[in-house]
C-alpha cells in the first residue's frame, strides 16, 4: 500500500506518457521486449506521477500484450492484432494508447 498525503480523488487531465530505458518503444513493440508507461494528471494544480497510485491498468488482449500495475508493458506473442493498453483512475478518467501489430 502506498500512503499519499495529495488529494488523488481530485485528479484531471489523466495523460500517459513513454518512458523506457529498454530496447522496446510502444510504437513498434517486439516480442518480448518491453516498455514503461506513465500515467501523469494534475492534483490541486501539480503535475504527478499517478502510475503506481489508483490507476488501474488493462489490455484489450493479455494474452499478446501485457500491461502490470505499474504500467510496465510486455509483448509476450507476436500477432496481426492491433491491442489497446488502458489506464483508469477514479475521478480522472480513462486514457487509451494501441500497440501495433508486431
Amino acid at each position: 500500500m502506498i500512503i499519499d498525503s495529495r488529494p488523488l480523488h481530485q485528479a484531471t487531465g489523466l495523460r500517459l506518457e513513454e518512458t523506457t530505458t529498454t530496447p522496446g518503444a510502444l510504437a513498434a513493440l517486439g516480442l518480448h521486449q518491453t516498455t514503461r508507461l506513465r500515467a501523469v494528471a494534475e492534483v490541486a494544480g501539480v503535475t504527478v506521477d499517478c502510475s503506481t497510485t489508483n490507476v488501474v491498468w488493462s489490455s484489450s488482449f493479455p494474452e499478446l500484450v501485457r500491461v502490470g500495475q505499474g504500467g510496465l508493458v510486455q509483448r509476450l506473442r507476436t500477432t496481426a492484432r492491433t491491442v489497446e493498453i488502458t489506464a483508469a483512475m477514479p475521478g480522472a478518467g480513462s486514457v487509451t494508447l494501441t500497440v501495433p501489430a508486431g
